[in-house]
């Protein structure tokens, strides 16, 4: 578990007293009409919207970024846990399933399921439950965190 005590987590809206660093920063710039890229770390995330929605559909939209990170980041900390206990991940997969609210329109709730590789242990699902649910996307989500828009 010693990636996770080097993880610190942003400051909260409940006002945790965790420490805190600062991340990566991330630009964002139009590409043409709706499609955006963002870099971090020298790496690109593009964005668009689905033609219904006046875009060009060359990639998934910001709400979809948001649920590919959180799967993502459970993910990562399911091949950490398993990296940890010399558990072969092959054949594990993590699907997510949002639940949106209208108004004002939001994500309400995410159902995430593991599928466990044939081989994983039974003994080890509980501690690996704890273990993947400590991602820092996870817990930015479940704890809140402050967002401060300026304009320059």
């Amino acid at each position: 578990m010693g990636y996770i005590e080097k993880t610190h987590q942003l400051d909260g809206a409940n006002g945790d007293n965790a420490p805190k660093n600062r991340g990566e920063m991330v630009v964002v710039k139009q590409i043409d009409k709706f499609r955006l890229v963002a870099e971090t770390r020298g790496l690109m995330v593009a964005t668009d919207l689905k033609s219904e929605n006046g875009g060009d559909n060359t990639a998934p939209e910001p709400p979809e970024i948001l649920q590919v990170s959180l799967a993502q980041c459970i993910a990562m900390f399911f091949l950490f846990f398993c990296n940890s206990r010399n558990i072969d991940p092959t054949g594990f997969s993590v699907e997510l399933e949002p639940e949106m609210a209208q108004a004002p329109k939001r994500f309400v709730r995410f159902d995430v399921n593991i599928i466990l590789p044939p081989n994983f242990p039974y003994t080890e699902r509980a501690a690996a439950l704890r273990y993947v649910s400590s991602c820092p996307v996870g817990k930015t989500l479940k704890m809140g965190a402050i967002v401060e828009i300026t304009l320059d």
